[in-house]
């Protein structure tokens, strides 16, 4: 396939290596880092249920998911689509509250005792291997997992979800949350860096060989 035909795809050039695989990325998300504690903290200053709390909340996952999904960027074919499907999974984790509150008014789907059963781990990997499944080559199952792994450690840390059991919350402090949130970025680093995906990228147009 021709590079110019596909949204996102192609290498970086005129740029070091270093700086591309390296500098760049952990610049990006330590950037991310900063804007995903200044959305939380706002958020935590919000009134519940409203359209300001509602905003810094998509926010701070999206940011959350920035995080974790630019380092591992450019080791993947196509880095757009994989930080696209972090961000995708980051937001649409969300989605269950309308669902299980039968309503799109945020003081109903905001206001929820408890998050639904779909906050779960099993349902994050579930979601990331039948996208893997898609698009194997492409490595958005990757960005998926990492986008709504982000979502659900945040959640942990305010106000529990129900992680592992349906039936049981599990909370966690915000800050170990956070630190959780950066060694899920050094574990989607490191997958990426060890997937056969790199090795099936074309040497010169990111094509699967």
């Amino acid at each position: 396939m021709r590079r110019g035909r596909h949204l996102f795809r192609g290498r970086q050039t005129g740029l070091p290596a270093w700086n591309r695989h390296y500098g760049l990325p952990l610049l990006g998300a330590g950037v991310a880092a900063t804007l995903h504690l200044a959305c939380h903290r706002a958020w935590a200053r919000a009134e519940n249920g409203t359209a300001r709390r509602a905003l810094l909340d998509g926010l701070s996952h999206s940011s959350a998911a920035l995080v974790v999904t630019l380092p591992a960027a450019p080791l993947v074919p196509e880095p757009g689509w994989f930080v696209a499907a972090g961000l995708a999974g980051s937001l649409a984790l969300d989605l269950d509250h309308i669902v299980a509150a039968q309503s799109v008014r945020l003081d109903r789907c905001m206001t929820m005792p408890g998050r639904p059963p779909t906050h779960s781990f099993l349902f994050v990997l579930f979601a990331s291997v039948v996208l893997a499944g898609l698009r194997p080559w492409r490595g958005l199952g990757l960005g998926l997992f990492l986008g709504l792994g982000s979502h659900l450690l945040r959640d942990l840390g305010t106000g529990g979800a129900p992680a592992i059991h349906p039936r049981r919350v599990y909370e966690l402090a915000y800050p170990v949350c956070f630190l959780l949130t950066a060694g899920l970025a050094v574990f989607g680093r490191l997958l990426a860096a060890t997937s056969p995906l790199v090795s099936r990228t074309g040497a010169s147009d990111g094509e699967p060989r």
